[in-house]
């Protein structure tokens, strides 16, 4: 069902942490999120970057305010996947699902493919 490494929790930390920044909705923590990931997630981001540049920050109104929940793991010594229940407080979002593979870069774990799937209710 899972398979569990010492860098198991490691790896869970940052893709937490990579989950908090991304969706804080906050150009500076998404910027903050993009130096976690590499491959595709960091092109990903850097678009997404690019695109919020020079908006005018969310009200604190606006902010999303998401919480998550995992939903499965799995877990070797050199990749680790994640899949989160985001759970984003605005009335027009369904459910939100959030699929993380991390990797082992540098001795350190990074973010390489983050995808998004949402189910209308």
């Amino acid at each position: 069902m899972m398979a569990m490494s010492g860098d198991t929790s490691d790896s869970r930390t940052v893709a937490d942490r990579f989950l908090v920044l991304y969706y804080d909705d906050d150009l500076d923590r998404v910027r903050e999120a993009a130096q976690l990931c590499t491959g595709t997630a960091k092109s990903r981001l850097e678009g997404e970057i690019k695109f919020m540049d020079g908006a005018p920050p969310p009200e604190a109104a606006d902010r999303l305010n998401a919480t998550f929940r995992l939903l499965y793991q799995r877990s070797t010594p050199a990749e680790a996947m994640y899949v989160y229940r985001v759970h984003l407080r605005t009335p027009d979002t369904g459910q939100l699902f959030a699929r993380l593979v991390l990797v082992q870069e540098g001795g350190r774990w990074v973010v390489s493919r983050f995808d998004e799937k949402e189910r209308t209710l």
